[in-house]
């Protein structure tokens, strides 16, 4: 025998509130009838629905009303608001007209908070433009690297041809010297679309920043502070060093130049196990034993304009910047099967989250590089 309290007003009622979305019924003037989960519902109920909009979504709430009452059919579209701690955030709404007798009787009006799918939708957006641009910028950068490899074998030709004309040598000097640059723009793209060549090594990731750290105290400064962290045990992972010690430098050097007037700079390393919630609030994520380093700031830290784009190859702050520096960085950790973490705000700082995978076995501190070893040139 089916259990009669499923009948019943107050158990409907109370399922109701259970639910986790914000329902609302209201009629086809838009006076709410009946309100769940909100505060203060004795003063929300008997009051319009559009006094709780705004601009846009004002507008596009009274549309959506008339468009429900005409059709008779549901409808459902997102919808910018605050959430209900305050924060603005972002809603799947649904408008359910109830039918009587042919006509619009009632409208059901229920609201789901979306903003982590949005958000999560906005980092795989990212992620998949980023990986567009570096597509392209891999093949300008081969195409480039062949241009020049032409022009240097040209100049040196030349110079070789009329070796005592010193007017010629200077300005083929010049060319071979320009061309060399052009060779290391073209080495930092095909690092960012992750084409390069790598030689991976088992590396010792805590002798590696220790090392790293003595040789940047010399390079940031009296005004900036450097603090070390050091893991209580060996950290393993499979990298190429030279790679590894541009992403540290690209990270420390951004850093001290985001502290003009001195601050904190921490290095730190440490293993970590990052699970299935962490991956599935993070797209660019994955749920596994990674090593994790830390680069963080006490700087000017990041807009949201310049955080959204921090990533993107020449897109850059700094008067003199190339904008290559952190896209190099996002290519070469994505090239090593790793990927980063980013936080910053105005005024609060920077920190650089770079998770690399775990790699069991002897490792090689940064540095003990083989004899002939060609390092991870273009």
């Amino acid at each position: 025998m089916a259990d009669e309290r499923a009948w019943d007003d107050t158990y409907w009622k109370a399922l109701v509130e259970a639910s986790p979305d914000v329902i609302l019924v209201v009629d086809t003037t838009g006076t709410i009838l009946f309100a769940n989960r909100l505060p203060a519902n004795e003063s929300i109920v008997g009051r319009k629905i559009w006094e709780f909009a705004s601009g846009d979504g004002l507008k596009r709430l009274t549309e959506k009303l008339e468009q429900v009452v005409v059709s008779r059919k549901a409808v459902i579209y997102e919808n910018a608001g605050a959430r209900m701690d305050g924060s603005p955030g972002w809603y799947e709404v649904r408008a359910i007209p109830v039918v009587i007798d042919g006509r619009v009787d009632r409208i059901l009006w229920a609201s789901s908070d979306v903003t982590e799918r949005k958000r999560l939708e906005e980092q795989l957006r990212q992620a998949q433009k980023i990986e567009a641009i570096g597509l392209f910028a891999g093949g300008v950068a081969h195409d480039f690297n062949n241009i020049l490899a032409v022009i240097l074998a040209s100049s040196d030709f030349a110079a070789k041809k009329r070796p005592h004309d010193a007017e010629l040598q200077v300005l083929l000097t010049e060319i071979a010297d320009t061309a060399r640059r052009g060779g290391d723009l073209t080495r930092r793209l095909l690092a960012f679309s992750r084409t390069q060549i790598l030689h991976p090594r088992l590396v010792d990731l805590a002798a590696t920043i220790a090392d790293f750290a003595r040789m940047i105290r010399r390079i940031v400064g009296d005004e900036v502070q450097l603090v070390l962290h050091e893991p209580g045990a060996p950290l393993t992972i499979t990298a190429d060093i030279v790679q590894l010690e541009q992403v540290l430098m690209n990270l420390c050097t951004n850093a001290c130049q985001a502290m003009p007037h001195g601050g904190e700079l921490h290095l730190s390393t440490r293993s970590v196990d990052l699970d299935a919630r962490f991956a599935a609030e993070n797209a660019w994520a994955r749920e596994g034993p990674f090593a994790e380093i830390s680069v963080r700031d006490t700087g000017v830290g990041m807009d949201a304009t310049t955080f959204a784009r921090m990533f993107e190859p020449f897109f850059t702050t700094k008067p003199e910047g190339t904008g290559l520096g952190l896209p190099t960085v996002h290519g070469i950790v994505q090239q090593h099967g790793g990927f980063l973490h980013v936080e910053s705000a105005p005024g609060a700082g920077t920190n650089f989250r770079v998770y690399m995978p775990r790699t069991v076995g002897p490792a090689r501190a940064i540095g003990a590089k083989d004899e002939g070893d060609g390092g991870g040139g273009a």
